[in-house]
């Protein structure tokens, strides 16, 4: 993905990226076996909220609901039986890699929803949004290298999602809240 990209002409290549994370998710196969990297070719700030629900993936583990298909996260014997999506800005906490689901200074909508799916976000900060990441339905989501600036509230985790936090993650949101868990997780 890069902002110089187009998601009428583009292809998801570095040489002919998408202009928007959402074009990247909405071309992830049908299924995924493995892990699908979407990259952030170019520094910048990628505006529009990203939404990644869970009829994109497959792998180990049963299924909350097979109408759907949203996996039930067990971390037994290893989260790594699962497929993953990967959105990755930069190996270290680079904060010239923004998402934010919108264009103007206030904060509102939820910059990226996980809804049953497994998601690692590496090297981007996320900022402006009423939630900067949404983990719900059973969601695992694994923070790694990423900073949340200027959201209500950094992470929000609901309904039996689990959330990873690796190294290098800061916070800093308006003092409301860093990392809100409820419905028993």
């Amino acid at each position: 993905v890069s902002t110089a990209g187009n998601d009428t002409t583009g292809t998801g290549t570095s040489l002919l990226p998408y202009l928007t994370i959402q074009k990247a998710i909405n071309d992830i196969p049908g299924i995924v076996c493995g892990r699908y990297i979407i990259h952030l070719m170019v520094a910048g700030t990628y505006v529009g909220a990203s939404r990644l629900d869970g009829r994109i993936f497959a792998g180990g583990g049963t299924f909350a609901d097979d109408a759907i298909g949203y996996p039930i996260v067990n971390t037994t014997p290893t989260p790594n039986a699962y497929s993953w999506v990967e959105i990755r800005g930069n190996t270290t906490n680079a904060s010239t890699y923004i998402i934010q689901d919108h264009a103007s200074d206030t904060v509102s909508g939820y910059p990226i929803t996980v809804a049953g799916g497994n998601l690692t976000i590496k090297g981007v900060t996320i900022r402006l949004g009423s939630f900067g990441v949404h983990a719900t339905k059973g969601a695992f989501v694994n923070l790694a290298a990423v900073k949340f600036e200027n959201n209500s509230v950094g992470v929000m985790g609901t309904e039996s999602s689990v959330i990873h936090i690796d190294n290098n993650v800061t916070v800093d949101d308006l003092g409301l809240a860093s990392v809100l868990i409820i419905n028993n997780n």
